[in-house]
Protein backbone atom coordinates (compact mmCIF):
# COMPACT_ATOMS: atom_id res chain seq x y z
CA UNK A 1 0.00 0.00 0.00
CA UNK A 2 1.19 3.50 -0.86
CA UNK A 3 -0.22 6.70 0.61
CA UNK A 4 0.00 9.67 -1.72
CA UNK A 5 -1.93 12.73 -2.86
CA UNK A 6 -0.67 12.07 -6.39
CA UNK A 7 -2.68 10.15 -8.95
CA UNK A 8 -1.75 6.49 -8.90
CA UNK A 9 0.61 5.13 -11.54
CA UNK A 10 -1.22 2.03 -12.70
CA UNK A 11 1.63 1.15 -15.05
CA UNK A 12 3.54 -0.10 -12.01
CA UNK A 13 3.17 -3.88 -11.55
CA UNK A 14 2.27 -3.56 -7.84
CA UNK A 15 -0.61 -1.06 -8.31
CA UNK A 16 -4.03 -2.62 -8.92
CA UNK A 17 -6.39 0.05 -7.63
CA UNK A 18 -6.54 3.34 -5.76
CA UNK A 19 -8.80 5.11 -3.31
CA UNK A 20 -9.38 8.76 -4.19
CA UNK A 21 -11.22 11.48 -2.27
CA UNK A 22 -11.92 13.94 -5.01
CA UNK A 23 -14.33 14.84 -7.76
CA UNK A 24 -14.84 12.06 -10.23
CA UNK A 25 -15.27 9.91 -12.16
CA UNK A 26 -12.17 10.01 -14.33
CA UNK A 27 -12.37 9.15 -18.03
CA UNK A 28 -10.50 6.01 -19.03
CA UNK A 29 -10.68 4.39 -15.60
CA UNK A 30 -13.20 2.14 -13.90
CA UNK A 31 -14.51 4.29 -11.04
CA UNK A 32 -16.78 3.01 -8.30
CA UNK A 33 -18.41 5.60 -6.03
CA UNK A 34 -18.09 4.40 -2.44
CA UNK A 35 -19.33 7.32 -0.36
CA UNK A 36 -20.45 10.93 -0.61
CA UNK A 37 -20.67 13.05 2.46
CA UNK A 38 -20.88 16.48 3.99
CA UNK A 39 -17.87 18.43 5.15
CA UNK A 40 -17.68 19.09 8.87
CA UNK A 41 -15.26 21.10 10.98
CA UNK A 42 -13.69 18.94 13.69
CA UNK A 43 -11.20 19.35 16.51
CA UNK A 44 -10.13 17.88 19.81
CA UNK A 45 -12.60 18.31 22.69
CA UNK A 46 -9.61 19.69 24.62
CA UNK A 47 -9.39 22.63 22.22
CA UNK A 48 -13.08 23.48 22.76
CA UNK A 49 -13.83 22.49 26.38
CA UNK A 50 -16.99 24.65 26.38
CA UNK A 51 -18.35 22.76 23.38
CA UNK A 52 -18.85 23.69 19.72
CA UNK A 53 -18.37 27.21 18.44
CA UNK A 54 -21.58 29.18 17.95
CA UNK A 55 -20.54 31.35 14.98
CA UNK A 56 -18.34 30.80 11.96
CA UNK A 57 -16.50 34.05 12.69
CA UNK A 58 -15.15 32.35 15.85
CA UNK A 59 -12.94 30.21 13.59
CA UNK A 60 -10.65 33.24 13.23
CA UNK A 61 -9.43 32.58 16.78
CA UNK A 62 -8.16 29.10 15.88
CA UNK A 63 -5.58 27.50 13.64
CA UNK A 64 -7.11 26.00 10.53
CA UNK A 65 -5.69 22.66 9.47
CA UNK A 66 -5.43 21.80 5.77
CA UNK A 67 -4.60 19.03 3.37
CA UNK A 68 -2.03 19.94 0.73
CA UNK A 69 -4.26 22.60 -0.87
CA UNK A 70 -5.04 25.12 1.88
CA UNK A 71 -8.02 26.72 0.18
CA UNK A 72 -9.61 23.79 -1.67
CA UNK A 73 -12.08 23.01 1.09
CA UNK A 74 -12.09 25.87 3.55
CA UNK A 75 -12.65 28.69 1.02
CA UNK A 76 -15.81 27.30 -0.66
CA UNK A 77 -17.14 26.08 2.70
CA UNK A 78 -16.72 29.53 4.25
CA UNK A 79 -18.04 31.35 1.16
CA UNK A 80 -21.18 29.20 1.18
CA UNK A 81 -21.83 30.54 4.69
CA UNK A 82 -21.20 34.19 3.81
CA UNK A 83 -18.26 34.26 6.21
CA UNK A 84 -16.96 37.48 4.65
CA UNK A 85 -13.29 38.27 4.22
CA UNK A 86 -11.74 35.33 6.00
CA UNK A 87 -8.11 34.29 5.52
CA UNK A 88 -8.55 30.56 5.14
CA UNK A 89 -5.04 29.97 3.79
CA UNK A 90 -3.34 30.22 7.17
CA UNK A 91 -2.42 27.11 9.12
CA UNK A 92 -0.37 23.97 8.57
CA UNK A 93 -0.80 21.59 5.64
CA UNK A 94 -0.78 17.81 5.90
CA UNK A 95 0.08 15.29 3.20
CA UNK A 96 -2.86 12.98 3.88
CA UNK A 97 -6.29 12.82 5.48
CA UNK A 98 -5.06 10.57 8.30
CA UNK A 99 -2.36 13.08 9.27
CA UNK A 100 -4.91 15.90 9.08
CA UNK A 101 -7.29 14.03 11.39
CA UNK A 102 -4.49 13.16 13.81
CA UNK A 103 -3.50 16.84 14.01
CA UNK A 104 -7.11 17.70 14.88
CA UNK A 105 -7.22 14.91 17.50
CA UNK A 106 -3.97 16.27 18.95
CA UNK A 107 -5.57 19.71 19.37
CA UNK A 108 -3.40 21.47 16.79
CA UNK A 109 -6.41 23.25 15.27
CA UNK A 110 -9.65 22.73 13.39
CA UNK A 111 -9.86 20.53 10.29
CA UNK A 112 -12.54 20.41 7.60
CA UNK A 113 -13.14 16.83 6.53
CA UNK A 114 -15.83 14.55 5.10
CA UNK A 115 -17.94 13.33 8.00
CA UNK A 116 -17.31 9.65 7.28
CA UNK A 117 -13.59 10.16 7.90
CA UNK A 118 -14.25 11.56 11.37
CA UNK A 119 -17.31 9.53 12.43
CA UNK A 120 -15.46 6.92 14.51
CA UNK A 121 -13.29 9.52 16.24
CA UNK A 122 -16.38 11.63 17.04
CA UNK A 123 -18.29 8.61 18.33
CA UNK A 124 -15.34 7.59 20.53
CA UNK A 125 -14.78 11.12 21.88
CA UNK A 126 -11.42 11.89 20.25
CA UNK A 127 -13.00 14.59 18.06
CA UNK A 128 -15.97 16.88 18.29
CA UNK A 129 -17.77 18.78 15.59
CA UNK A 130 -16.49 22.34 16.01
CA UNK A 131 -19.53 23.97 14.40
CA UNK A 132 -23.05 22.58 14.32
CA UNK A 133 -23.59 22.98 10.59
CA UNK A 134 -22.29 21.10 7.59
CA UNK A 135 -22.29 21.47 3.81
CA UNK A 136 -22.73 18.92 1.11
CA UNK A 137 -19.37 18.26 -0.44
CA UNK A 138 -18.87 17.99 -4.17
CA UNK A 139 -16.22 15.34 -3.65
CA UNK A 140 -16.56 11.73 -2.71
CA UNK A 141 -14.60 8.57 -2.01
CA UNK A 142 -13.93 6.55 -5.15
CA UNK A 143 -12.34 3.19 -5.88
CA UNK A 144 -10.39 3.71 -9.11
CA UNK A 145 -8.65 1.16 -11.33
CA UNK A 146 -7.81 0.40 -14.92
CA UNK A 147 -10.66 -1.31 -16.78
CA UNK A 148 -8.42 -4.37 -17.19
CA UNK A 149 -8.19 -4.86 -13.41
CA UNK A 150 -11.89 -4.66 -12.57
CA UNK A 151 -12.52 -8.40 -13.03
CA UNK A 152 -9.49 -9.72 -11.11
CA UNK A 153 -10.56 -11.97 -8.25
CA UNK A 154 -8.44 -10.10 -5.69
CA UNK A 155 -9.80 -6.73 -6.82
CA UNK A 156 -13.40 -7.99 -6.71
CA UNK A 157 -12.88 -9.42 -3.22
CA UNK A 158 -11.36 -6.16 -1.98
CA UNK A 159 -14.14 -4.15 -3.61
CA UNK A 160 -16.81 -6.27 -1.91
CA UNK A 161 -15.09 -6.00 1.47
CA UNK A 162 -14.68 -2.23 1.09
CA UNK A 163 -18.32 -1.73 0.15
CA UNK A 164 -19.36 -3.74 3.21
CA UNK A 165 -17.19 -1.51 5.41
CA UNK A 166 -18.80 1.64 4.05
CA UNK A 167 -22.28 0.20 4.46
CA UNK A 168 -21.64 0.22 8.23
CA UNK A 169 -20.51 3.87 8.38
CA UNK A 170 -23.15 6.38 9.43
Amino acid sequence: MTLSQQLSDFSQPDVDLALRIDQGPWPGWHCLLLKTDSLIAVTSPLLLPQGPLQQIIDLQNFTLLHDQDPSAQWRPWLQSRAAGDFDCSRGPRYASADLLLQAAIDGQGIALVPGFLASTDIREGRLLQALPDHAQNDTALWLVMPEANRHQASVLAFQLWLQQQFDTIE
